[in-house]
């Protein structure tokens, strides 16, 4: 959370409540968390899991809803259903099983190949 606000790392310390739990998989966040550990290999580990961003968001979206359960959290998963093809869901976990509009995929295994494609190239 430090490293994303910009802000210099230390100890870690128990949180007190949800509000301060740190972002989960915010690409806009992950540059920051890197260059804060000053690692040698830092520009191909983001350019692999960078190459991610747009599938790391929309799981993000939609993990959020799933989890922070509100009318503007499942509006929001909603509006990602332009990207895929989509069929109406009465819950925001049920989107994972739209699918890729090029591959067919089911969303769950198309993201999945993609985030293992993005980690190989980070460590390539």
């Amino acid at each position: 959370m430090r490293a994303a606000r910009e802000e210099p790392l230390a100890p870690v310390k128990s949180i007190r409540g949800m509000w301060q739990e740190p972002t989960w998989g915010d690409p806009q966040k992950f540059q920051k968390v890197v260059q804060a550990y000053q690692l040698p290999n830092e520009q191909p580990i983001l350019s692999g899991v960078l190459s991610a961003g747009q599938v790391a968001s929309h799981m993000q979206t939609i993990r959020n809803a799933a989890l922070h359960t509100s009318s503007e959290n499942f509006a929001k998963v909603r509006a990602l259903s332009v990207f895929y093809q989509a069929n109406t869901i009465m819950t925001p976990g049920e989107a994972i099983f739209w699918s890729e509009p090029r591959s067919g995929d089911l969303l769950y295994r198309f993201w999945t190949s993609r985030l293992i494609a993005a980690a190989y190239h980070a460590v390539s």
